[in-house]
């Protein structure tokens, strides 16, 4: 390896960085001539801090600082006794989890052996990182991302320890970090690899963690460093830029803002310790105010607005104290020692939060005066909320957006709600990243087949159902109008866009009635009749009025009332969240169990105004009449200013979490404890109080303030008893639930479960009478691989608390039923108490059993749980067939749909009708779903969907039984037969690793019949920055392939070429006239293998053809001569 001497630059001075560590004058390199790094210094540790000094005192100065670093300690105690890391690809692409593990222990190993001078700790972390160094790579040709977080782990390892390692010990992780993190990634900047260039996450995890390699190595590897650190300088501001204007960050927030921000952080503080300055990039437009995105994207119930690929959880990660430090922002730490003091440490919630904590730097929302609504302009989203740090308080999310994002769904007008501490509205979140074409998001591809990703998955709008997108991929919506007052808000964007079938689509989300009530409204015009469907997910138990104009949903003793208040047509049905009998439904998705969705459907629309209103309701609460309909562009906020409090107290104590500008509390009562004397004191002194104390439990104390010159303010104080012994409303219990519910734990199914999110999260059971009880049979969600933290508690008839009998963990070895037993009590009550888990805050059970003792479980009026279609298979053209329909209920019996609403349909009716008798008409050749709808008297919304193909005698068709491609360069032994999509690409340098050829096999069977034609079909479209169309040339092979294990290198040779076609980036149905060079082949049932090209010597463009694993398979469809 050539070497080369740096030229010695300016020596960097002391560094204000958020850790405080004061940084030694130490000698440097300079890294640039061209100033994009001013100098990296010759000390280490030298990534992200120069000394521990600052951490040992903070630590031992600093009670929070303290609690942080036990767990770091106590998660370092853990990894001393767990076997090393080992190198596995689970699902055949990713490294990432390993790379994500070893990253974990590298910081909770290294920290606890900086503070505790403990030389087993180093021990321990020298056998992870000589295995990982061991490694036969970083999983560089698959998966980069596995290579960057590598890097960036054992960088950290050989920095922060670097004296303390042997010169043969540095001499092994230096050589792992060159050859299989910084070589890999200084070939995909010469290759130009689409992650070093691209504009999402990747650019900046990528670039990010091969620069902290650098960082680490730079004056032993220079020439190597200086190329890797100058080209991810030069392109890392590409992705930074997605952050402008105002901090929203475009993939979302559960998983990626979290994601990108961490190494964006990372990246940029292991610049300035390393080399004194960042050159300028944390003064990027919308860094300063990324900070925000997270806290106002998270509703009041914890979970986030997870649209797109997002986690529901909310991110509170260690950077927070960066931006904190960094931007002078002090509700930013506040943010983020939320999630210091609530979750584990983990890959995410890393102990970096202790190099960037400034103790007494941190202000809650309250304290901060944060406005209650805001707008995320880059990403169209807009959030409005009626008060910070009160869980009960409403909460509505909700976008426009661009579809074609990254990560993105077909979503634009959806929305989220929150209420009285539940999430009410839900988004579903991502499916399975592995399943086919998943990340396939041009116009008709294949991420648009999932329901997760589809317009129908979301709380949004669907234009005339069809099989294909049901928004345009290419659509933007836009929030045109947004306004806040005191007592309501509300946004409005225009979404025309998203379908083409309508004219005009506007919605908008105003929340009000002093903050707590939402209406959604949709005004909606088309040219000609168009139906429409409107959707809202939720894991509440759904309850439909008799006239369908209303449904009270049901979630942890929570209720929410929805109202179509306008048109007065419409009903709401209780629907599957399930694709609709027009959609495709792949067999390898979500099945969503635990969610249903309030569906509403309007035919023939030309112009309406559909309005639904959300009300949350309090036990003992009166129903507040429905809010008259206006028009969107007479939408206001109410009075600009109302009279109001300046403090409201409890018994002379202050009302925890009391804001003058939020008109709503809720408080829990101890069983026996006495009703509250509620005081307030206005804002004005001149003003007037009115306090109606509460008379009951469940009950409220309204409170009136009347001031001149304003509107009377009003505020109420809810008051009810908690929930505990000889009090249960079913003999199954939780202080709440995500959508898995506590019944779960006793069904005798481990594939469902109960969750809960956070410290003193908890289930309880009644056995109905006294008797003893000396052990709890838990099995737990993941139960393998994580160590639940929790408590037992019981109590006997005429309690009222709580007894401890057991604390402690479980083993983290298994997902089957663990025992745990304590001394025989007597009890009736039994009630477990999460405290989250090793890896994160969640408590989820999926079984509980009580030796000895019995749960009567609660009883569920049987409902129609499932609709079967009887269809035949197929039908000739002209044919006709009865469909038939039968219903399961819930408890398995026959369900009798004699008195149900049951109409039949047809996604295709050019190829197939069906009557209002269920007589099937066949019409043309092809395949057609066809469907059973059920509505039951309870407007329960059911169907079962059957396809069938509709045979033409004169044609035959023959899928392919076998395809693959594959690719040069470095690939050029990678077999890609299992793909969802066939990669067509030329370009003129040989062994480039961009050329890229697709094998298809058809095994017709003989025909006697004359043939008149044959015709390849493939669906395919042009995928590439550099253009949008392209000729894919058809040729026959000399030879066959093998699916499985076929590679460039033992391709067999190109034959004839046979046809050509002009491809597109519209992803569509593309035939090729092959006649020909088949025909006698295909008559002879001859294996007929085939090769999809473009043209040698010229740069051609990546091309996708869905495979044969896809719903949309390559086929050869024969016509036969007309023998007449």
């Amino acid at each position: 390896m050539h070497r080369r001497t740096f030229v010695k630059g300016s020596i960097a001075t002391a560094l204000a960085t958020a850790a405080g560590v004061v940084l030694s004058r130490a000698p440097a390199f300079a890294l640039s001539s061209t100033g994009h790094l001013s100098s990296v210094i010759t000390e280490h540790p030298r990534l992200l801090l120069r000394s521990f000094d600052h951490l040992r005192t903070l630590i031992a100065g600093d009670e929070l600082a303290a609690s942080w670093y036990a767990k770091v300690k106590s998660d370092a105690d853990t990894i001393l006794d767990l076997p090393v890391s080992e190198y596995v690809i689970p699902d055949g692409l990713r490294l990432l989890s390993t790379s994500r593990e070893v990253l974990r222990r590298t910081y909770s190993l290294a920290l606890a052996h900086a503070i505790e001078d403990d030389a087993v700790y180093a021990e321990r972390l020298w056998a992870e990182l000589k295995a990982v160094a061991e490694f036969p790579d970083w999983n560089s040709h698959r998966h980069f991302l596995d290579t960057a977080e590598m890097t960036h782990a054992v960088a950290i390892g050989y920095d922060w320890l670097f004296h303390t390692w042997t010169p043969e010990q540095r001499a092994v992780l230096r050589t792992a970090l060159v050859e299989m993190g910084l070589n890999p990634g200084a070939d995909g900047y010469r290759s130009g690899a689409w992650w070093s260039n691209t504009t999402n996450n990747w650019n900046i995890v990528c670039n990010g963690g091969l620069s902290i390699g650098a960082l680490a190595l730079a004056d032993e590897e220079p020439e190597l460093c200086q190329f890797v650190l100058e080209r991810a300088r030069s392109l890392i501001p590409l992705a930074i830029a997605e952050y402008a204007p105002d901090g929203g960050y475009p993939e979302g927030l559960g998983s990626y803002w979290g994601y990108a921000t961490k190494y964006l952080v990372a990246y940029v503080a292991a610049l300035q310790s390393a080399t004194g300055s960042d050159d300028g990039l944390a003064d990027s437009p919308g860094l300063a105010t990324t900070g925000l995105f997270p806290i106002h994207l998270t509703g009041p119930s914890g979970e986030n607005f997870n649209y797109y690929d997002a986690g529901a959880g909310s991110p509170q990660p260690p950077e927070m104290f960066w931006l904190a430090s960094t931007y002078d922002n002090p509700v930013f730490a506040w943010w983020g020692a939320q999630g210091m003091t609530k979750n584990p440490i983990s890959w995410f919630q890393s102990p970096l939060a202790l190099l960037w904590y400034q103790p007494g730097a941190l202000a809650s929302p309250l304290e901060a005066g944060l406005p209650l609504d805001c707008y995320f302009g880059r990403c169209e989203v807009a959030t409005m909320r009626g008060g910070w740090e009160t869980p009960t308080a409403s909460f509505v999310g909700f976008k426009g957006g661009e579809n074609w994002t990254n990560h993105g769904d077909l979503d634009l007008g959806t929305f989220v709600f929150d209420a009285l501490g539940i999430r009410w509205a839900v988004e579903l979140g991502s499916d399975d990243y592995n399943m086919p074409g998943y990340f396939n998001g041009n116009p008709g591809g294949e991420r648009w087949t999932y329901y997760r990703k589809r317009a129908e998955g979301q709380n949004t709008l669907v234009a005339a159902p069809k099989s294909g997108d049901d928004q345009q991929v290419t659509a933007a919506g836009r929030i045109t109008e947004r306004a806040s007052g005191p007592t309501a808000a509300f946004a409005i964007a225009d979404l025309t866009e998203a379908h083409p079938e309508l004219s005009s689509w506007r919605r908008g989300a105003r929340l009000f009635d002093r903050r707590q009530q939402l209406v959604i409204q949709d005004e909606i015009s088309a040219d000609s009749p168009v139906e429409v469907w409107w959707f809202m997910h939720t894991t509440a138990t759904i309850t439909v009025a008799d006239d369908g104009r209303s449904a009270l949903l049901e979630r942890a003793g929570q209720r929410l009332l929805a109202r179509i208040t306008s048109p007065g047509e419409a009903v709401f049905y209780n629907a599957p969240a399930r694709p609709l009998w027009t959609s495709p439904e792949p067999s390898v998705q979500n099945t969503n169990r635990g969610i249903r969705k309030l569906a509403i459907r309007l035919r023939d629309v030309t112009d309406t105004r559909l309005t639904v209103q959300l009300t949350p309701l309090r036990a003992g609460q009166e129903t507040p009449d429905p809010e008259p309909v206006t028009p969107l562009s007479q939408w206001d906020t109410g009075p600009d200013q109302v009279a109001q409090l300046a403090s409201i107290s409890v018994d002379g104590k202050p009302l925890d979490g009391f804001a003058p500008a939020t008109f709503a509390y809720d408080m829990r009562l101890p069983a026996s404890a006495p009703l509250p004397t509620i005081t307030a004191k206005a804002a004005n002194p001149q003003a007037r109080v009115i306090v109606h104390p509460v008379r009951r439990a469940p009950g409220r104390a309204a409170i009136e303030v009347l001031e001149p010159g304003k509107p009377r303010g009003r505020y109420e104080v809810w008051v009810d008893r908690a929930t505990g012994p000889g009090s249960f409303p079913s003999t199954i219990i939780a202080s709440t639930d995500d959508g898995n519910v506590p019944e779960n734990t006793m069904d005798g199914d481990l594939s469902t479960r109960w969750s809960a999110e956070g410290d003193g999260q908890w289930i309880a059971y009644d056995m109905g009478s006294d008797g003893p009880v000396s052990s709890v049979q838990i099995a737990w969600y993941q139960g393998d691989v994580r160590s639940a933290r929790f408590d037992i508690e019981v109590a006997a008839e005429g309690e009222t608390e709580w007894r401890r009998v057991f604390s402690g963990t479980s083993s983290g070895t298994q997902t089957t039923l663990e025992t745990y037993t304590f001394e025989e009590t007597t009890a009736r009550y039994l009630r477990i108490v999460g405290h989250g888990n090793s890896a994160n805050a969640w408590n989820s059970i999926t079984e509980v059993v009580i030796p000895g003792r019995t749960v009567e479980l609660p009883q569920v009026e049987p409902y129609l749980a499932e609709v079967e279609l009887i269809a035949p298979d197929s039908l000739m053209l002209g044919e006709t067939a009865t469909l038939e329909i039968r219903g399961t209920m819930s408890d398995g019996s026959e369900a009798d749909l004699s008195a149900a609403s049951v109409t039949f349909a047809s996604a295709d009716p050019e190829v197939a009708t069906v009557e209002e008798d269920g007589t099937l008409v066949a019409h043309a050749e092809g395949t057609v779903t066809v469907a059973g709808v059920v509505v039951t008297q309870d407007w329960r919304l059911e169907w079962g969907r059957r396809e069938v193909t509709v045979v033409d005698p004169s044609k035959r068709r023959f899928t392919a039984t076998a395809d693959t491609y594959v690719n040069d360069g470095q690939h050029a032994d990678t077999n890609y037969g299992g793909s969802s999509s066939l990669t067509v690409k030329t370009v003129r340098r040989a062994d480039s690793g961009y050329n890229r050829q697709a094998f298809l096999r058809f095994e017709p069977t003989a025909i006697e019949e004359p043939i008149e034609s044959v015709t390849l079909y493939f669906h395919a479209n042009v995928s590439d920055s550099e253009g949008t169309e392209i000729d894919l040339l058809v040729h026959a092979l000399d030879g066959t392939f093998d699916e499985y294990t076929t590679t460039w290198n033992t391709k067999p040779p190109l034959g004839e070429r046979l046809g050509s076609v002009h491809v597109t980036s519209t992803a569509a149905w593309y035939g090729v006239d092959l006649t020909e060079g088949l025909r006698d082949a295909v008559a002879a049932g001859q294996p007929i293998n085939l090769a999809l090209t473009q043209e040698e010597g010229v740069d051609g463009l990546a091309t996708q053809v869905r495979s044969r694993e896809s719903s949309q398979a390559p086929y050869l469809l024969v016509q036969l001569a007309d023998d007449q």
